[in-house]
């Protein structure tokens, strides 16, 4: 008798066959803010590098409930950082080392016990069947 588990990995076998090597190097994903606040700034650099690089909305915003596609990167590289500012700029939180390649969607959360902002990512949904194969 095959168990959940079994099968969530055998269908996280399937989906990883079924993308192939095209998408594993693509670093396109969506931003969602899942938050109640509006989100002013997102900048997205490669991970390693010293500069920040140019900041993404441009003249817009992500508001609470949106989200933006962001298109591949042409570097390259899977590993970016990700820095998102709120209008309350003392919300800023950076993530380092951030895998886009094995990614499509990055999902803000806001904690408001600690005042803390967070994120989702779908990243995750197989990595714990990943190992011990």
């Amino acid at each position: 008798m095959q168990t959940t588990s079994t099968w969530a990995a055998m269908g996280c076998l399937l989906m990883a066959m079924a993308s192939g090597t095209a998408s594993a190097e693509s670093t396109a994903f969506r931003l969602v803010n899942n938050t109640q606040f509006v989100v002013s700034q997102v900048y997205l650099w490669p991970a390693g590098s010293s500069e920040r690089g140019p900041e993404r909305l441009g003249l817009g915003v992500l508001g609470s409930g949106d989200s933006m596609d962001f298109p591949d990167e042409e570097s390259g590289m899977c590993r970016y950082n990700v820095l998102v500012v709120p209008e309350d700029s003392s919300q800023r939180k950076q993530w380092s080392n951030l895998n886009l390649c094995q990614l499509s969607s990055f999902t803000l959360h806001f904690n408001y016990m600690q005042r803390a902002l967070w994120s989702s990512t779908d990243q995750n949904s197989c990595d714990r069947y990943a190992s011990g194969y």
